[in-house]
């Protein structure tokens, strides 16, 4: 059967002053979010700011769209609280409003993803581009290699808004609460290592926070909870 949804996404939404500019470029993408799109707006600020522009465009979009308000919620809470209301679908994506993602990237992903395959992850190329003029992709080699996620653990990246991950391996799944600063990274793991393979696009992803290699600019590096708090999950 097939399902309504080619992708769902969970909007993690952790900055109000680029959330407007997110979803008018959803917005201005109407034919192919009504057709393919179930956006869930995930809020853990809850500013006047982001209700205004989630009610503005859930006013619009009301069957494509569902508002999760979850105040001062973790990253992890947040998305846990959003999780009830992924509707069936091919792939869900995870996201937030420091990642520059827009409707025509899942475009270009669903049509190049074969119809019928094995594999369980679709990923695209993270690029940080932090700084415009000087952009740092996640990933050191060609884009649109095939790689195993249980057999070569040094060629897939950990960033989990550049991955399409089939359904049926989130449905059941949770964030873990208790890793704070990672809960995103150990959700990806344990998607892929069940998933067992995953295929790299070339189609480039950016985003604003730089990535976890980048050894020196890399925020959670400079927060305690980095160090203090394990994976116990």
């Amino acid at each position: 059967m097939k399902t309504k949804y080619f992708c769902s996404v969970v909007l993690h939404i952790s900055d109000d002053e680029t959330l407007k500019e997110w979803l008018r470029d959803f917005a201005d993408k109407e034919d192919f979010l009504k057709q393919n799109i179930y956006l869930i707006m995930a809020d853990s600020l809850c500013s006047d700011a982001s209700k205004a522009a989630c009610e503005e465009f859930n006013a619009k979009f009301s069957d494509n769209t569902k508002y999760v308000a979850a105040p001062d919620a973790s990253y992890a809470a947040c998305n846990n609280a959003a999780a009830a209301f992924i509707p069936e679908c091919e792939y869900v994506n995870y996201t937030d409003t420091t990642v520059m993602l827009h409707c025509s990237d899942i475009e270009k992903m669903r049509d190049n993803i074969p119809k019928k395959h094995i594999i369980a992850a679709w990923s695209f190329y993270p690029i940080c581009v932090r700084n415009p003029s000087e952009p740092v992709p996640y990933l050191k080699f060609a884009p649109g290699n095939y790689h195993r996620s249980t057999s070569n653990f040094t060629r897939f990246s950990l960033f989990l808004p550049g991955f399409l991950i089939k359904y049926d391996l989130v449905k059941e799944r949770k964030f873990s609460e208790k890793a704070p600063e990672d809960a995103d990274i150990l959700f990806l793991i344990q998607c892929l290592f069940d998933g067992k393979d995953y295929q790299l696009t070339g189609i480039p992803l950016n985003c604003t926070e730089p990535f976890e290699n980048d050894f020196y600019n890399y925020r959670r590096q400079y927060e305690k909870e980095w160090y203090t708090d394990a994976l116990l999950e």
